[in-house]
């Protein structure tokens, strides 16, 4: 949207967003290659993708971390009600999900990690081409170190094809949901991103 109506976008976040599949894209990388994954039989089958297909595949990304370490934090902190209330709160959030539309699945896991199309300067939308150069609007870019669904190297190259003047990157210790609803985020990146755009907001 950036890159075709440029005249309407003033600035421009990016976060933990996946864009550059050239390189190093983590384990779901790897498991949607060609090779590893014929996206297309998956969703001819299935039709949608079922929810319980993503959680799993989202658990399996650090399959320590998802299904042992996190409980035993939350057993050694059950006498914490502020912990345990957002423990609860966060379980529900990851677990309370839909079936994905297929088309939508099918035409990401392609064009992304299959085909690298947008920085690459094929990815045709209505008829126009986009072209990231196109995107001249300050440009920030924020990432989380431990990202397992999104490794940082994903987003970084971005506004480097952009023809932007203005470019930052904020990069938190955290992983892809930390990034939201961490209080390391609250205290240390979001009042960062709100000085960001009071710097650049019209005046």
């Amino acid at each position: 949207y950036a890159a075709l109506h440029p005249e309407r976008v003033h600035n421009l976040i990016i976060m933990a967003a996946p864009l550059d599949f050239s390189g190093e894209c983590g384990l779901l990388g790897r498991w949607s290659t060609r090779e590893h994954f014929d996206v297309d039989r998956f969703i001819d089958v299935m039709g949608n993708v079922p929810s319980d297909f993503m959680n799993s595949g989202y658990s399996l990304l650090d399959p320590v971390g998802n299904l042992h370490s996190k409980y035993v934090r939350f057993l050694n902190k059950a006498g914490d009600r502020e912990f345990t209330e957002m423990f609860a709160r966060m379980e529900r959030w990851v677990n309370d999900s839909i079936p994905l539309a297929g088309e939508t699945f099918r035409q990401f896991i392609k064009w992304g990690y299959q085909e690298d199309r947008l920085m690459n300067g094929r990815v045709v939308l209505g008829g126009r081409r986009v072209d990231l150069s196109d995107i001249g609007a300050p440009i920030l870019s924020i990432y989380g170190t431990y990202d397992h669904l999104v490794p940082p190297q994903m987003s970084r190259s971005f506004s480097g094809a952009t023809s932007s003047k203005d470019t930052a990157e904020m990069e938190i210790p955290t992983g892809h949901i930390g990034l939201s609803v961490s209080s390391k985020s609250h205290r240390d990146l979001w009042p960062k991103v709100s000085e960001w755009l009071w710097e650049r907001g019209e005046k």
